[in-house]
């Protein structure tokens, strides 16, 4: 976010925009994005187009996600860090349910690289912050049986050791 606000703004930023340009893009955009990808999975879980508002609404606006995320608490980016992991593996776990193959290059490719953005959130979510450790598991035990076919787990584990080794690196 700085170094955008850096590109457009040219050199000089005071304090109060440097922050906001940081909050728009460190918490703001990633939870809008996740609530997002979010009403759009409720809609698939639920027949209920009353239960999918209501719940989404609870959410977004009945719950402290929206004010943790200006406060740059990390509560909020890794909630959606973890529930789009949980979006992600639920997807390929309907999709194995259903016996859907992809069966064309574009389809193993986009399959591919959606496995590793599980793996990067799954792992994102205990970078983010260290209790999450456990959601970190349970992701990676549900990843072992919901991605087929079984070495696309290995796109998994990719992604998820981009954020383990910044995690290292900075320890």
């Amino acid at each position: 976010g700085y170094m955008v606000a850096k590109w457009l703004g040219g050199d000089e930023l005071t304090k109060a925009s440097a922050v906001w340009w940081v909050r728009l893009f460190g918490t703001g955009l990633p939870c809008a994005i996740f609530l997002f990808f979010f009403y759009g999975f409720l809609g698939r879980v639920t027949s209920s187009p009353m239960a999918r508002d209501l719940s989404f609404l609870a959410l977004s606006l009945g719950s402290v996600f929206l004010g943790y995320s200006y406060l740059f608490a990390s509560h909020s980016t890794s909630a959606v860090a973890a529930g789009g992991a949980f979006i992600i593996l639920a997807h390929f776990h309907r999709q194995k349910r259903d016996g859907f193959r992809a069966e064309t290059k574009r389809e193993r490719t986009g399959a591919w690289l959606l496995a590793a953005l599980a793996g990067f959130l799954t792992a994102g979510c205990t970078a983010l912050e260290y209790p999450c450790l456990l959601f970190s598991v349970a992701f990676s035990v549900y990843a072992l049986v919901a991605i087929r076919p079984l070495p696309r787990i290995l796109a998994f584990g990719l992604g998820a050791l981009v954020p383990t080794l910044l995690v290292a690196h900075f320890q």
